[in-house]
């Protein structure tokens, strides 16, 4: 390699005596490996002066190297031995004589102190003075490892297992010595994880169970306000599982769809996979009142003539719930359809309503007559003729009662007014 080196100063002597190089290369020049000896001499007044000095040139490759041991971590329960062993450091590159010398931190087999020590050495030559360091770190804790708890991983879409992660958390390293490491792909059941310490003779182990955990997803109605006596009905809803696809719905409480909202009603209904998943949903109805009630509506009384004794066809409208209201079973119950022979007299027409457990019922009459007779015997003393009211004074052709068996009138007569009755 080319080296450059300062000349040698010349004293006590002329201006202008410069010293001349006769051994070794000039400075800037090439010098070979090993030791080069440059010699110098300078003549004044007939005397001659020389001086030298050596030029190294050592391949760095074969320089002395100090290799020191990685850091150490001891740990120790409170109160225990801390006698710290390690190995002493390696001399590489040994070509001439060294020596190792400790000049920081403690030797080895010696009680360290808690926290940490750095320990550094020097190797001294002839030539080259390199050093290494390492730090000691005594740390006091149980020797226990810490392990997650047992863990419970839910199956998503995959029913074969899924992707579970999980943090060892433990203060020294732990090697896996059973089961599978955090980010695998888990089966579904249960897999063991066991751990031990490369430093501490302790172990830990615990457990991941895959499962499916995940309940059928269902989708109820929207809930709904309604007037009072409104027909409800809705949808019953699906079930879908992440795992089994289509699940069966069941009813679990409230009323199921088409009745009448009467009150404030919460239905419920769930289904339930393969594994024991319950999922639900519910549907909320919420009555907000009318305040008009609801009631069965006849049509009016009719009367009817007609010249016959067999009787008159007579039409009525047919009875209605008021307001309009759905669910309602409407039935005669007593008397003639509309449309049928009424007979001579009054016929009373009894409807009846159901929904659900509530009844209503109302009433008529149909009054059917021969034409140009009085339709009734109001203020005439009279009697009661079997089911008829028939005026005392009557005979077979008076226009009230002709034949003494006939009904005459919706019996406003009052009996006690009337002498002989």
């Amino acid at each position: 390699m080319n080296i450059t080196y300062p000349l040698p100063l010349v004293t006590n002597a002329p201006t202008g005596i410069v010293p001349q190089l006769i051994a070794g290369y000039s400075s800037g020049s090439f010098f070979p490996p090993g030791m080069t000896t440059v010699k110098y001499r300078v003549v004044s007044g007939g005397l001659a002066h020389s001086c030298s000095f050596p030029v190294y040139v050592t391949d760095s490759s074969q320089l002395p190297h100090l290799v020191c041991p990685s850091n150490i971590d001891k740990y120790v329960e409170v109160g225990a031995n801390t006698l710290v062993d390690y190995n002493p450091p390696v001399i590489a590159n040994n070509v001439q004589n060294f020596t190792v010398y400790l000049v920081a931190g403690l030797p080895r087999n010696f009680s360290f102190p808690l926290g940490t020590t750095t320990v550094g050495y020097v190797l001294i030559g002839s030539l080259e003075q390199v050093q290494c360091s390492f730090n000691v770190t005594v740390h006091t804790m149980p020797l226990t490892a810490e392990c997650p708890p047992d863990m419970q991983a839910s199956l998503f879409t995959n029913p074969t297992g899924v992707v579970v992660n999980y943090d060892l958390n433990s203060p020294f390293d732990m090697n896996l010595t059973r089961g599978l490491a955090s980010g695998s792909f888990f089966p579904t059941g249960t897999t063991i994880n066991a751990f031990n310490s490369s430093v501490l003779p302790v172990s830990c182990s615990f457990s991941i169970t895959v499962s499916d955990r995940t309940p059928p997803i269902l989708t109820c109605a929207d809930s709904m306000n309604l007037s009072t006596g409104t027909w409800v009905t809705f949808d019953i809803p699906s079930a879908w599982d992440s795992i089994d696809g289509l699940t069966n719905v069941f009813h679990v409480s409230g009323p199921l769809p088409d009745f009448v909202a009467e009150i404030d009603t919460h239905t419920v209904f769930a289904s339930r996979d393969k594994s024991g998943n319950q999922g639900s949903c519910s549907i909320n109805i919420t009555v907000v009142s009318t305040n008009q009630p609801i009631g069965l509506i006849c049509p009016a009384s009719q009367s009817l003539t007609t010249v016959s004794n067999a009787g008159v066809v007579g039409y009525y409208a047919l009875p209605a719930i008021s307001p309009s209201s759905a669910g309602w079973e409407i039935g005669l119950v007593q008397g003639p359809l509309s449309g049928s022979v009424f007979p001579l007299g009054t016929t009373l027409i009894i409807y009846r309503a159901v929904r659900q457990s509530v009844i209503q019922t109302c009433n008529f009459t149909i009054v059917v007559t021969i034409a140009g007779q009085a339709s009734s015997c109001s203020g005439k003393c009279g009697k009661k003729i079997g089911n008829c009211w028939c005026d005392i004074s009557c005979n077979k052709t008076n226009d009230c009662c002709p034949d003494q068996a006939q009904f005459c009138g919706p019996a406003p007569i009052t009996l006690a007014s009337c002498a002989g009755c």
